[in-house]
C-alpha cells in the first residue's frame, strides 16, 4: 500500500536559476529537505514513505520491508546491510541538503574495536568506562 504524503512537496529553482529542486517538509521541525525530482522519485519507487523526519540530524524515512534509513543513503544505493563500512557526508555541511553533488562516501575501517558501556580497552584505568 503506497503512504501518502502528510504534508506536500514544493518545486524550486536552485540559486542563479540552477536545476529544478524538491523541498520536502520535514515532520518533527521546521525545516525542508532539498533533493532532486528524480531522486525523490527513487525514494518513493523503492517503497519508502513520502514523510520525512530528522532523527539524530540526518533525514531519515521509514518502509515497512526496509524500515527506518536515512535517505542520503537510500539515493547513493547502500542503505541496504552490509555497507557499514561506508560513511556519507554532506560537502556544505547541511545535512538536509541531498543533491547528488553535495553528498560524499568514505569507507571507513569497521574492524576498530568500538569502547563504549563495558570499556575493555588493554590497559584502560579501572572504572574507565560507563560501568563500574
Amino acid at each position: 500500500m503506497p503512504y501518502e504524503a502528510l504534508r506536500p512537496y514544493t518545486s524550486t529553482r536552485d540559486k542563479h536559476d540552477g536545476p529544478q529542486l524538491l523541498r520536502i517538509p520535514l515532520a518533527n521541525s521546521s525545516g525542508h529537505a532539498r533533493i532532486s525530482p528524480e531522486d525523490y522519485g527513487q525514494v518513493i519507487a523503492q517503497g519508502f514513505s513520502p514523510n520525512w523526519y530528522l532523527k539524530l540530524g540526518q533525514v531519515t524515512t521509514y518502509s515497512p520491508l526496509s524500515g527506518h534509513a536515512r535517505v542520503a543513503r537510500i539515493i547513493l544505493g547502500i542503505a541496504k546491510p552490509g555497507h557499514r563500512s561506508t560513511r556519507v557526508s554532506h560537502a556544505n555541511g547541511d545535512n538536509t541538503d541531498l543533491r547528488r553533488s553535495n553528498l560524499t562516501t568514505k569507507n571507513v575501517n569497521e574492524a576498530r574495536p568500538r569502547y563504549g558501556r563495558d570499556d575493555r580497552r588493554p590497559n584502560a584505568r579501572s572504572g574507565a568506562g560507563w560501568r563500574t
